[in-house]
C-alpha cells in the first residue's frame, strides 16, 4: 500500500510535488498501475452503492404502500372501537337510570396489527460487514446495528 492510502487520504495526482520523474522507470510505472486500480475500485464501489440506495428507495416505497394500507385497518378498528365504546355509553346511562348494572362488560381496542418495519440501507465496512452507527439523543446512548447478521 501506499503512504497516502496508510493515512485514508484519496490520491488524486501521481506527481503532485512537481518534481521530475522517469516516466518508464517501474516504481514510477508501478504506482501509476496502483493509481488506476484504486481509481477502478473507487468506481466500483460507488456503483454498488449507487444500486443498493436504488434498491433500498423501491424497498422503502413497497414500505409506504403497506404502511398506507396498515393506517387504513387501524383506522377502521378505531372507528369500530369507537363506535362500541358510544353504544355502550348509552347502555351505561340508561342502565344507571334504571338502578341496574349494564348488559355487557366495557369493550376494549384489544390489539392493533403490527407494521412491517421500515427497511434500512445496509452501510457495509471495506471488510464487507455491517456497520454500527452510534445514535445520540438528548441525554441518552443508543446502539444501534445497521445491517443484517453480526
Amino acid at each position: 500500500q501506499s503512504q497516502a492510502e496508510k493515512e485514508g487520504q484519496k490520491r488524486r495526482k501521481l506527481v503532485s510535488d512537481g518534481l521530475p520523474r522517469l516516466m518508464t522507470g517501474d516504481k514510477f510505472f508501478s504506482s501509476v498501475v496502483e493509481h488506476n486500480a484504486a481509481q477502478e475500485k473507487e468506481k466500483a464501489e460507488k456503483e454498488a452503492r449507487k444500486a443498493e440506495k436504488e434498491k433500498h428507495q423501491e424497498a422503502l416505497e413497497e414500505w409506504k404502500k403497506l404502511k398506507a394500507a396498515w393506517d387504513k385497518r387501524v383506522e377502521a378498528q378505531r372507528k369500530r372501537y369507537k363506535e362500541a365504546l358510544s353504544q355502550w355509553e348509552q347502555e351505561k346511562q340508561l342502565a344507571k337510570l334504571e338502578c341496574r348494572r349494564p348488559g355487557w362488560k366495557k369493550p376494549l381496542l384489544g390489539r392493533l396489527e403490527r407494521l412491517a418495519p421500515k427497511p434500512k440501507l445496509q452501510v457495509l465496512r471495506k471488510d464487507g460487514r455491517p456497520q454500527i452507527v452510534t445514535k445520540r439523543r438528548k441525554g441518552t446512548r443508543t446502539r444501534t446495528r445497521i445491517g443484517i447478521g453480526r
